[in-house]
């Protein structure tokens, strides 16, 4: 019989312990549970001169979500060095997302990823869209974006994926 017990006691010591670190996880605000994958890509090259930031054709996801959310562009790059950052469009309001202007150093051929955190905001329930946008780093010359895509991953209602 006490052996019995004491298995008892084991097995649920043991099954407790994933079952604290879940609920742990999950009531934390820094964690979203995603059950969704929006994604754009451009495959044709685009020049820029300008010193000022531009919104790049084709990379401009619209999603759904009221909680935070993950965004990586990754691009193909060369000339002057460029910058890129990413806009939030909603019903909130238009702002530069989390942590801001990213600086690469463009060069030959360079080929790099960025992910940005945007916090998401509770009254702009039914729509973000995602602007990438780019510019020159360095007083003269031009910068070539030879490809690229935007991946966003994020929370909404079961069946709401917008594609």
């Amino acid at each position: 019989m006490r052996r019995w017990v004491l298995f008892t006691a084991v097995v649920a010591v043991v099954a407790a312990i994933p079952l604290a670190v879940w609920a742990a996880g999950a009531a934390s605000p820094d964690n979203t549970a995603i059950n969704c994958q929006t994604v754009k890509w451009r495959t044709t090259t685009l020049t820029t001169s300008s010193s000022s930031f531009a919104t790049i054709p084709e990379l401009k996801p619209e999603v759904s979500s009221v909680f935070p959310m993950s965004i990586t562009v990754s691009a193909v790059v060369s000339g002057q060095p460029v910058a890129f950052r990413l806009r939030d469009v909603s019903v909130a309001g238009n702002k530069v997302v989390p942590p801001g202007v990213a600086p690469f150093s463009a060069g030959a051929l360079s080929s790099f990823s960025y992910t940005w955190t945007d916090p998401g905001i509770s009254s702009a329930v039914r729509g973000h869209q995602f602007l990438v946008q780019w510019r020159r780093t360095t007083p003269a010359g031009t910068s070539k974006l030879l490809k690229a895509d935007v991946v966003v991953l994020y929370q909404t209602e079961k069946g709401a994926c917008l594609a």
